[in-house]
């Protein structure tokens, strides 16, 4: 691309030459057009050599602290760039670390030998747009200078330029363009992988679903692969700095924050095997055992029986992140409570979202240790009974939406912290009681359970929200607590609801009976009754049983509604 620049600028300049000075250039050119020609070929099949050659020669580290740390770090790297095969996109290596290292010359990747090497002093170009194409022809090549090489020549340049000592349109404005154009595209590298990091950092720290997470790697990734960086790590950095509006203050503020510039870029080459040799490991159950997929500073990948746990040792929890279909279809799934990494006994706390979603497992045993069921963890499923364990204390939303088998639901605790609207379509659950809680019970809970007769809430709820049983068509009749002060809209809508006491309810939203076919017996707060006509009635004009008939110049209310006066 660069090449091209320049014998399109060139090709500028000659139309406006005469024809004998035309014409000498045009041989000059053709000149130039051969070196570069041949300059590329050569460079090409050097690449091409150490890709599909030997391996690049690295420096053996010693046997020491650094050393370890240096192995570690590669691991963590080349995890989160997910340049290992095997490893899993959410491990603990995602955690990224401060030091200089692991910004500009991640330990182990490949960079060609080539590019950002070459130390050469800067000429000084003609001034006549004839000689300039004889000293274009002799400059090196701009990808191979190193930066300070390239800083060098940028400012001599700009500093010819700005003085009028060549113009436009000429060999050495074109030179000028494709050095300023690869310093620019390094700094920009630079800048923007400093951005990144530090936006991944700070995704980290708060609670960013994966998706963002695993967006900003691919985005940090996709830098590491362009040559403007591969060129950039391979020499110092400290030129940069010298030129003015180059690098942003953003990156300035990290190296300020992080020890300076000037030696951020020395480093220890190693290697690093992608394909580790794989370990057995053991979990609490007797006859249950995995295999270390990959390891790192922090923990492990592991696998058990189809379903990959990450092992945060350091942190000492570890979480099922994702389950193979093939290994887990039409089975019987127990996961474990602990798995046991260098002698510590790590508890499943957490199944990630959408871990299960989808795959038609038959049943599945929870940990005993789990604390949280994610987004979607079992969604449209074929298991027909779930047994959520005493430690579960958040349930998040759709965890099993879709579940058409699922007949059965048991809280071994009768409290929980935040339970979200996660049976939605559950259309073979028949009843179910939930347990007290402290949090959240979330939107559409049961909506689309169309074979649900029976459930139980809390006595302690204090409002139910939208659409919790819409499309519930064989329910009834719901005992409501006298703790529930506020009715959502559509809560009842598309029911088969008979009767309701809503005595103690002091709020009802939109739509909360509409089409209720069958209610026939309202109990309201007597509160409600003043704005009855205009606010909740024409839910109830959808209800054939609950109609208000104007005679004798009065409003008649059916016989099935009362107001009831509550303390």
């Amino acid at each position: 691309m660069k090449t091209r620049n320049i014998l399109t600028l060139c090709t500028a300049f000659l139309v406006s030459m005469p024809s004998t000075d035309a014409q000498s250039f045009k041989d000059g050119l053709k000149s130039l057009g051969d070196k570069i020609g041949k300059q590329i070929v050569k460079t090409t099949q050097s690449v091409k050599n150490q890709t599909t050659g030997s391996k690049p020669t690295t420096q053996k580290p010693a046997a020491s602290k650094t050393s370890d740390r240096d192995k570690a770090l590669q691991k963590q790297y080349d995890a989160m760039m997910g340049n290992a095969p095997e490893m899993e996109d959410e491990a603990p290596t995602v955690k990224l670390p401060n030091e200089h290292t692991a910004l500009f010359a991640p330990l182990g990747y490949p960079v060609e030998a080539a590019y950002g090497t070459l130390t050469v002093k800067p000429s000084m170009p003609p001034q006549s747009p004839d000689a300039q194409v004889n000293w274009s022809e002799k400059q090196p090549y701009i990808f191979n200078l190193n930066n300070k090489s390239l800083v060098d020549e940028y400012l001599l340049l700009d500093d010819c330029f700005k003085n009028g000592y060549f113009k436009t349109f000429t060999p050495a404005h074109a030179r000028y363009e494709n050095v300023g154009g690869e310093l620019y595209a390094r700094a920009k590298a630079l800048n923007k992988l400093v951005e990144l990091m530090a936006e991944a950092r700070s995704e980290y720290g708060g609670e960013s679903p994966q998706w963002v997470i695993n967006g900003l790697h691919d985005k940090i990734a996709s830098i590491l692969e362009g040559e403007e960086y591969k060129t950039l790590i391979k020499s110092s950095i400290s030129p940069f700095f010298t030129v003015k509006g180059l690098i942003n203050d953003v990156t300035k503020e990290y190296f300020q924050k992080h020890g300076g510039y000037e030696n951020a870029t020395k480093v220890t080459m190693t290697k690093w095997d992608p394909k580790p040799v794989k370990q057995s490991i053991s979990t609490s159950g007797s006859s249950q055992s995995g295999i270390i997929v990959s390891e790192n500073a922090s923990g492990a990948t592991v696998d058990i029986d189809g379903i990959i746990y990450i092992v945060h040792a350091s942190k000492g929890f570890a979480f099922a992140s994702e389950a193979v279909n093939t290994a887990v279809a039409g089975k019987d799934i127990v996961m474990p409570d602990y798995i046991n990494y260098k002698g510590k006994r790590i508890p499943v706390t957490e199944m990630r979202g959408d871990i299960f979603w989808g795959k038609s497992i038959k049943s599945i045993k929870l940990p005993s240790t789990l604390t949280e069921i994610s987004n979607a963890a079992l969604r449209e499923t074929d298991i027909s009974e779930i047994v959520i364990p005493a430690s579960v204390k958040i349930i998040q939303g759709a965890a099993f939406y879709g579940c058409k088998n699922l007949k059965k639901v048991v809280f071994e605790s009768d409290k929980i912290d935040e339970l979200h609207g996660c049976f939605q379509n559950c259309t073979s659950l028949q009843s179910i009681k939930l347990p007290r809680y402290v949090g959240l019970t979330s939107y559409e809970m049961f909506s689309g359970c169309t074979n649900l007769t029976s459930v139980t809430l809390p006595e302690n709820l204090t409002e139910i929200k939208d659409g919790t049983f819409e499309n519930c068509t064989k329910l009834t009749t719901i005992n409501i607590p006298a703790s529930v002060t506020k009715v959502g809209s559509h809560v009842f809508s598309d029911s088969g609801v008979v009767s309701l006491d809503l005595s103690h309810v002091l709020e009802i939203g939109e739509f909360t009976f509409d089409n209720c076919k069958s209610l026939k017996n309202l109990k309201l707060n007597s509160k409600l009754k003043d704005d009855f006509l205009m606010e909740i009635y024409p839910d109830l004009m959808t209800c054939p049983y609950m109609q208000v008939k104007w005679e004798n110049n009065q409003y008649v209310y059916p016989a099935g509604l009362e107001f009831v006066k509550t303390e």
